[in-house]
């Protein structure tokens, strides 16, 4: 009996949760496929933050040119503007043109009364007092500048007027080198009108003046009168200088406004 036998003893077994040798590989094949499927949620998530935020750079980045591209039109409206507006004449004619205005025969500047500026219906007729007309009711649609050799709608003139324009009129009485030298003057500017008068022009509201008119230069509220005796020079220097003081002048209401 002393010499019983010794059992061999078994190496343990590795821990396998109490699972059979069968049930232990498929737990293991199990956990592989959770930790698979765990990574891939994880790379869909970084997937989806990375798309997240390339969406909100590229929203920023839209967001930020659209405020730098509203704020630098802002500008370039604000400096067209101010430069069109600060572009207008002084409203005050040079002594040098005075002088030439007296000795043509001319009137002094004159200030006719404001007779409005309302609206009329597009396309209506207005029957204005005073030839030409220097403010009152016109039509919604202002007359571009340029020459014209036929009479041009008057309700369209004195918008232009409102906006700044100057205007001057001429009646057949004047000598043709006299229309020559104006029109080359009013072709430098471009919001000066030049047109044949459509009516006849009324005489000189300065009193002490009993000519009859044949050309005048016309502003918003403001205007000129010369007889038919005023020299090709004269008429140049007078336009030169109308020009220079009444396009876009604080006199017109909405002076620096697209004819």
């Amino acid at each position: 009996m002393a010499n019983k036998k010794r059992r061999r003893r078994r190496p343990p077994a590795k821990a396998t949760g109490g699972l059979t040798g069968e049930q232990a590989p498929q737990r293991q094949q199990g956990i592989s496929e959770t930790s698979a499927v765990r990574r891939e949620r994880k790379e869909e998530a970084r997937q989806a933050r990375q798309t997240a935020l390339r969406r909100y750079r590229r929203q920023r980045m839209i967001r930020r040119g659209l405020v730098w591209g509203g704020a630098a039109l802002a500008v370039l409206l604000a400096v067209y503007f101010i430069g069109k507006n600060s572009s207008g004449g002084t409203g005050k004619l040079t002594s040098a043109a005075t002088r030439t205005m007296t000795a043509a025969g001319c009137t002094d500047l004159e200030k006719p009364a404001d007779q409005g500026r309302t609206h009329l219906p597009s396309g209506g007729s207005y029957t204005y007092q005073q030839q030409p007309p220097t403010s009152g009711p016109h039509d919604p649609t202002p007359l571009p500048a340029g020459v014209y050799t036929t009479a041009q709608p008057e309700t369209n003139m004195v918008h232009s007027l409102e906006h700044g324009a100057v205007e001057i009129y001429y009646s057949d009485a004047v000598p043709q080198d006299v229309v020559q030298a104006l029109s080359s003057v009013a072709k430098t500017s471009d919001r000066a009108i030049m047109t044949p008068a459509p009516q006849t022009l009324s005489p000189p509201i300065e009193s002490g003046k009993s000519f009859t008119s044949a050309l005048a230069f016309a502003a918003w509220d403001r205007l000129v009168q010369c007889p038919s005796t005023v020299t090709a020079a004269q008429a140049k220097t007078i336009a030169q200088a109308w020009i220079t003081a009444f396009v876009n002048a604080d006199s017109a209401p909405e002076h620096g406004f697209a004819l």
